[in-house]
């Protein structure tokens, strides 16, 4: 919401008035996908509160409170290794979910094993993550521990 209200002056100043619709609703999009993130997030977490999640102790829509966790960041070389394990134990349904999911910027690897932080829904693959984690969480929880 921000970046609306810094760029529509902008535009009424160069006289640019029909862009003004286009650049409201796609931040407005972008704005209501994030909210759709975290508040599933949120539900998925009460749902099956998963080892392998960061806790969403509380969400407000626009922004999430979550546990903090220490960690080190994956590589995609680590990520590939894992999401063939998920593969293998899920019937292959992690192909059909949004790649962006398992982004390596989304998992930390820790002495409690990996930890997913960004798991909320807003892509219209037909399964979409947090279905993904409740429908496998057990199997899941299996492949992304240490130990």
């Amino acid at each position: 919401m921000l970046g609306i209200i810094k760029e529509i002056p902008k535009l009424v100043f160069q006289g640019r008035w029909k862009f003004i619709p286009n650049i409201t609703s796609r931040r407005l999009h972008w704005f209501q996908k994030g909210i759709r993130q975290n508040v599933t997030e949120r539900r998925c977490w009460k749902s099956c509160h998963a080892p392998f999640l960061v806790p969403t102790y509380l969400s407000l829509g626009f922004i999430n409170i979550q546990k903090r966790e220490i960690g080190n960041e994956l590589n995609w070389e680590e990520m590939n290794v894992l999401i063939n394990k998920m593969g293998d134990v899920t019937k292959n349904q992690v192909y059909t979910i949004d790649p962006h999911c398992f982004s390596p910027k989304n998992f930390l690897k820790n002495a409690s094993g990996y930890r997913v932080f960004d798991y909320g829904d807003s892509s219209s693959q037909p399964l979409r993550f947090t279905e993904y984690i409740l429908r496998w969480h057990k199997e899941l929880s299996e492949i992304l521990r240490v130990g």
